[in-house]
């Protein structure tokens, strides 16, 4: 498979989120920590670098989306993003 089971619950995780009126910090956070937790199972579980090229090629637009997603979401927060570890 190229992406685990907790893809879908990212999703729905996403879509609780969004589906609400406010976006409160501590909803954002909580978000953040539910994205974090769920993406760090993923690159557990699945090899990104090592993967055959196509399945490479799709994980590699989750890892981007991935950051995109928290960059935003601590962007909102105030929290400064560091690009590069």
């Amino acid at each position: 498979a190229l992406f685990p089971e907790e893809i879908p619950e990212v999703v729905r995780g996403l879509n609780k989120h969004v589906r609400g009126t406010s976006f409160s910090s501590n909803k954002i956070a909580g978000y953040c920590y539910e994205l974090a937790t769920l993406f760090s199972k993923f690159y557990d579980s699945c090899p990104v670098l090592k993967a055959e090229p196509t399945t490479r090629a799709a994980r590699l637009e989750l890892v981007s989306a991935f950051r995109i997603t928290m960059g935003n979401c601590l962007r909102i927060l105030g929290i400064p993003v560091v690009e590069k570890m």
